[in-house]
């Protein structure tokens, strides 16, 4: 767009006729987009199924430099995060490397000076508009222009308007290098150059003037700051740039005086190097800047490679790019040749994300843990890799896990009846009490003393004891302190936990969680703990657990994975990861004998709680779910058939099926266009099968399956770009060949 602009300016006035002119260039680039139309045509398919088409006006100005930060474009560390400074870490609005605007003080008044002396050409207009507009571009929803640029075709589905200040970076270069230019050629006067210096002066001053301000200081408390000193002398952030500014406007008079003389061009070279560095050095790159160790996966993942190159699956890590390279970070993961589901980039596919219930940084939402949620099964997913958790210590030294469980058990406030909750340790973990922390809902007519969870423990020898929680002294209704309903309360309130705001009936009240210590018989060792609602009325929730070993000293917290042994099973913990195995993981491709039609948001949300909207169990072994008809049922399924992946690679795979009666193919693969299949040779209809997968109907008996990519936009841009090219050396040659039949 910038190109284009630039070419409408210039055109206007060219010497060959601004028609003539328009013409050739918008031939050259119409050429230059047929050449890149091999990348343009397969990018422009995959934007319209990705995320970004779906991208709303917050999305777009997401980023977008607040005013309050203006003056970090003249002192670009004032905001801390530049730790060779001393400074403290970022505080200012979210990230710095995507509001990082500073283009140089020696840069800017180079292009004010190349500005002023030639004002009247169109070239210096022309930059000076594309600069100053792009820097409100970069404000994104702070100026009118963001409504209006949002409603352009393409440009509206980008973000980060930050990013905008690469124009205007660019806009102040080549102004710079005309004042540069103007001042080689000395058509800068020494009074023109010291206004410059006075004007760029009284700016530096003014930023000054809001740094020492109040305003700056309660910006900076916002940020966690509690103490800002913004006096040069105690703040590097703001003696620097003032440094660099004199020394700049030193360098300039001085060089002004004779600017051919080489050892001045040298010195105001080095003075651009400093200006630059004084940001650019001391960020983040120097401590976050990627290892050659990336290059090569962990030790400890060598095993899962191997493994899942035998089963097809995958890995997911739930932190996404958050993670630690333990972690299998997406990304590096494919660099590592380690399949895995998750996906990090501006073009992920919108069916997928929604699928896998996956944030923009590719993290997975703690849905994904519910025993209903099909999600991971359906693509593939083996092995789940976390954090190792860090956990949280009360004020009695008890360690917690940081999340809540939110296990519900009974059956109030319309929520599905939880009967049990079960724990299952790996090896046995040795206590003398056990700690509990929950909450009632829905539960003020309780009375006082009532049992309501049960406490099943099981240590290695498999000898059971039990202890009783009872409303009132281990637990309590958690809106007990409501106005509305502390009147209704039939027990009391049981030791809190902690506390947090909440609204009951659009009243805002204090919520509670309420901690429960059972002591137990001696030293256990518990290899399994249920928990069994025992409650008459009203519901619970079972947000943490922790095994407490009085005698050591020490306690252990339970996390949520361990709540179901058949859904989740501990493999092991490295120095920063634990990694899950996911026993319920469908295969790479499997056959089902009954295929239902319904709309898109039926089949998520069927997938999300594994119940079918006529209220059947899902089961994806036996289901799959399209959005157009495709008659699979089969009166008497083959329980004995499979599907047995031969090949795959990017662009292809091959499956052997055998079945006894129809069945339907069911891919974990993502749903794309380009893919053709084949049954024994004979073209097949691929259906979007379970969302966002690839699903084939299969006669019955013995066939191979043929999936090959061969994606229309990629050839039909290929076309485009040889044609493009032969158009280009065509061009190229013509001047030569007439030249030799000239000769001739």
């Amino acid at each position: 767009i910038l190109g284009v602009c630039y070419l409408a300016a210039l055109g206007w006035t060219a010497t060959i006729g601004r028609w003539r002119y328009y013409m050739v260039a918008s031939l050259v680039m119409l050429l230059g987009l047929g050449l890149a139309a091999l990348q343009i045509l397969p990018t422009l398919e995959l934007a319209g199924l990705s995320t970004r088409s779906e991208y709303g006006f917050a999305d777009f100005v997401s980023y977008s430099f607040p005013r309050k930060q203006l003056v970090q474009l003249l002192f670009p560390g004032i905001f801390g995060g530049l730790s060779g400074y001393g400074v403290p870490s970022y505080f200012g609005l979210w990230n710095l490397t995507e509001l990082a605007g500073y283009v140089g003080l020696l840069p800017l008044m180079l292009a004010g000076v190349g500005f002023a002396v030639t004002r009247r050409k169109a070239i210096s207009i022309f930059w000076l508009c594309a600069g100053l507009l792009a820097f409100l571009l970069a404000l994104g929803d702070q100026t009118p222009l963001a409504h209006l640029v949002y409603r352009l075709p393409v440009v509206g589905k980008f973000r980060v308007p930050a990013r905008h200040f690469i124009e205007m970076a660019f806009a102040v270069s080549v102004l710079a290098g005309i004042g540069a230019q103007a001042i080689i050629r000395q058509m800068v006067t020494r009074a023109l150059l010291l206004r410059t210096i006075a004007v760029a002066a009284g700016v530096m001053l003014a930023g000054l003037f809001y740094i020492v301000s109040k305003h700056a200081a309660e910006y900076a408390f916002v940020g966690g700051v509690v103490r800002f000193n913004g006096l040069p002398w105690a703040n590097a952030t703001v003696a620097i740039p003032l440094i660099i500014f004199l020394a700049t406007a030193l360098t300039l008079l001085y060089w002004h005086r004779n600017p051919a003389h080489f050892p001045r061009q040298i010195l105001l070279m080095l003075v651009l190097a400093l200006d630059m560095a004084s940001f650019g050095w001391f960020y983040s790159w120097q401590e976050y800047a990627p290892s050659k160790n990336i290059l090569r996966p962990p030790a400890f993942a060598v095993d899962y490679q191997i493994s899942l190159r035998e089963t097809n699956q995958r890995v997911i890590p739930v932190r996404g790019v958050l993670g630690k390279m333990s972690e299998l970070p997406p990304n590096l993961s494919r660099l590592w040749e380690i399949p895995s589901a998750s996906i990090y980039g501006p073009l992920s596919l919108s069916r997928m994300t929604y699928l896998l219930s996956m944030r923009p940084d590719a993290s997975l939402d703690p849905s994904w843990q519910n025993s209903d949620n099909q999600s991971l099964n359906l693509a593939a997913v083996r092995y789940v890799f976390l954090p190792r958790p860090a956990p949280l210590k009360d004020a009695q030294g008890i360690l917690w896990d940081a999340e809540n469980m939110d296990s519900w058990l009974g059956s109030g406030c319309d929520h599905p009846r939880g009967d049990s909750i079960k724990f299952n340790f790996p090896t046995s973990l040795q206590a003398t009490t056990i700690g509990i922390v929950s909450r009632l809902a829905c539960s003020p007519p309780v009375p006082d003393g009532e049992e309501v969870v049960r406490v099943v423990l099981t240590d290695s020898a498999g000898a059971v004891q039990t202890k009783s929680m009872f409303a009132g002294r281990d637990t309590a209704e958690w809106s007990y302190d409501c106005p509305t309903v502390t009147p209704q309360m039939k027990h009391r309130r049981a030791p809190i936990y902690s506390s947090f705001d909440a609204k009951m009936f659009d009243d805002s009240c204090t919520g509670h969680y309420y901690l429960a210590t059972l002591k137990l018989d001696g030293i256990t060792d518990v290899s399994r703990i249920e928990l069994k609602w025992v409650g008459r009325s009203g519901a619970m929730t079972i947000e943490k657990v922790s095994l407490i070993d009085e005698v050591a000293k020490s306690s252990t917290p339970i996390n949520s994975l361990m709540k179901d042994n058949s859904r989740w099973r501990f493999v092991e913990e490295t120095a920063e990861a634990q990694i899950y195995e996911n026993p319920q993981a469908m295969p790479r491709a499997w056959l089902v004998p009954e295929v239902i039609a319904l709309k898109p948001d039926e089949i998520l949300k069927t997938i999300k709680t594994s119940r079918l909207p006529d209220g059947r169990a899902y089961d994806p072994w036996r289901t799959a779910l399209t959005e157009e008809s495709s008659p699979v049922m089969a009166e008497q399924p083959d329980a004995s058939a499979s599907a047995r992946v031969t090949r795959l690679d990017s662009t292809e795979m091959e499956v052997h099926t055998a079945s006894s009666s129809p069945a339907f193919l069911v891919m974990s693969d993502a749903d794309y266009p380009g893919w053709q299949a084949t049954v024994d040779e004979a073209p097949a209809q691929i259906f979007r099968a379970n969302y966002a997968l690839r699903g084939v109907r299969v006669p019955a008996g013995r066939h191979v399956v043929r999936f090959r990519f061969r994606p229309k936009s990629f050839y039909f841009g290929a076309g485009i770009t040889a044609f493009s090219l032969a158009l280009l050396l065509g061009f190229l040659a013509f001047p030569l060949l007439r030249r030799k039949t000239a000769k001739s």
